[in-house]
């Protein structure tokens, strides 16, 4: 099982809670994510991902999550985790 991620958000959706920065951006959808074991590969992924141009990124996106769904409940499913389970934690703390 991954333990460290990197992840591409989107402004795709119009409810939900999350931190400042995700309300600023009006930020609500995970549309993409990759998983890796170590630290130092989800790291190294995350400096080529930023790398890329806009464009790169949507195509990377769009290859896997067509629709620009959000992935973040399949996520949970994935991991046998329900919504109900997870903690909010207050971006203000």
């Amino acid at each position: 099982m991954p333990g460290s991620w990197v992840y591409i958000l989107a402004s795709r959706r119009t409810a939900g809670k999350g931190s400042r920065f995700t309300a600023r951006y009006r930020i609500k959808s995970l549309v993409w994510f990759e998983g890796f074991p170590e630290p130092r590969q989800a790291i190294q992924r995350e400096k080529t991902v930023k790398h890329y141009v806009r464009d790169w990124k949507i195509n990377l996106i769009e290859r896997d999550n067509p629709n620009w769904d959000d992935l973040f409940p399949k996520l949970l499913t994935h991991h046998g985790i329900a919504e109900t389970d997870l903690r909010i934690i207050p971006a203000d703390i």
